[in-house]
C-alpha cells in the first residue's frame, strides 16, 4: 500500500506466463491487510467467471477478498464489461446513505462535447 492506496495483484499472471504463488502466499497477505486495516482487493479480470475451474481464483487459495474485480470473462470478450464485487462492510462504507449512492454515477462527465440522452 502506498499513500493509502491498495496495491492490487492478480493471484496468476498470463501475460508473462502462469505463476501460481506459494500456498499460503495470499492468506499471509490477507492477515496483513486486516491487520494494517487496509483493503485485501484482487484482480480477477483474466482468472474470474470458471477460467481456473472455481468461480474465483481466490477460491483456490482460500481466502476472502474486501473487493474483487472481474471483466473480460463477463461478455466473453465481446462488450467491454467489468463488475467490482465488495463485501457488504465495503458496500455499506461506500453506498451508506442515498446521498453517497449517486458518488459513482458514469464515467462520463456531462460537457459541452457529450451528448445528453
Amino acid at each position: 500500500m502506498k499513500d493509502g492506496v491498495p496495491d492490487v495483484w492478480p493471484e496468476l499472471l498470463s501475460e508473462g506466463g502462469i505463476k501460481l504463488p506459494d500456498a499460503d502466499y495470499l492468506r499471509q497477505v490477507q492477515v496483513l491487510c486486516k491487520r494494517y486495516g487496509t483493503l485485501f482487493v484482487l484482480d480477477e479480470v483474466q482468472t474470474g467467471m470458471f477460467r481456473t475451474g472455481k468461480f474465483l481464483a481466490a477460491q483456490h487459495f482460500d481466502v476472502q477478498p474486501d473487493v474483487v474485480i472481474l471483466a473480460k470473462a463477463l461478455s466473453g470478450g465481446l462488450v467491454p464489461v467489468a463488475a467490482v464485487l465488495m463485501t457488504d462492510e465495503v458496500n455499506e462504507g461506500v453506498y451508506s446513505s442515498l446521498k453517497r449512492a449517486i458518488v459513482h454515477t458514469s464515467t462520463c462527465p456531462t460537457t459541452r462535447f457529450h451528448r445528453r440522452s
